[in-house]
């Protein structure tokens, strides 16, 4: 990706007994809970961008050849998207999330921004809130439910709904 040169793979798609073999011009790369995608263009269709799931690729070799990339192609735009079906909405927009946080949730953040825009405000002794902006994604629900306790979802309401539902789904399969 960052040689920008085509690439050669032998790649194993789920619907098919034997590799096929691709000539691709490297794009990005968006990686998704345990997923990593390789977006590119195959070379005999360069506008028209793809994802390649990194554990299918059995072998990937260098081309050396410039690679030749969609005429008017950006990460962004082709993210917001949503190609590998991991955005919340389907208005792909960019929303201000807020969540109380303690504990466990409150050192990770006052260690690692979640977005550039992160804003962490005391309430109480224990608690914060941290407001920032962001496309939700299921990435965001995994990470809020990996906390439990130590976070909760405040707004939008739609995220907010989709990490109780999650909860309560959860929680039944203890009851």
């Amino acid at each position: 990706v960052l040689k920008e040169s085509q690439l050669n793979i032998s790649y194993q798609a789920k619907d098919k007994d034997v590799p096929l073999n691709y000539c691709l011009n490297p794009l990005g790369i968006i990686i998704r809970g345990q997923s990593h995608y390789l977006v590119a263009t195959k070379a005999t269709s360069p506008e028209k961008p793809l994802l390649f799931l990194f554990h299918r690729i059995q072998s990937a070799d260098n081309s050396f050849k410039k690679m030749d990339g969609p005429i008017s192609f950006t990460m962004e735009d082709y993210y917001a998207k949503n190609p590998s079906g991991w955005i919340l909405t389907n208005e792909s927009q960019v929303e201000t999330i807020e969540l109380k946080v303690k504990g466990f949730a409150l050192d990770t953040l006052k260690n690692n921004r979640l977005a550039e825009d992160q804003h962490l405000t005391s309430t109480t002794t224990e608690w914060f809130i941290v407001r920032f902006t962001c496309i939700p994604t299921y990435d965001l629900v995994a990470w809020i439910l990996r906390y439990g306790a130590d976070i909760v979802c405040e707004a939008p309401d739609h995220l907010r709904n989709k990490v109780k539902i999650a909860l309560e789904l959860s929680l039944e399969n203890y009851q």
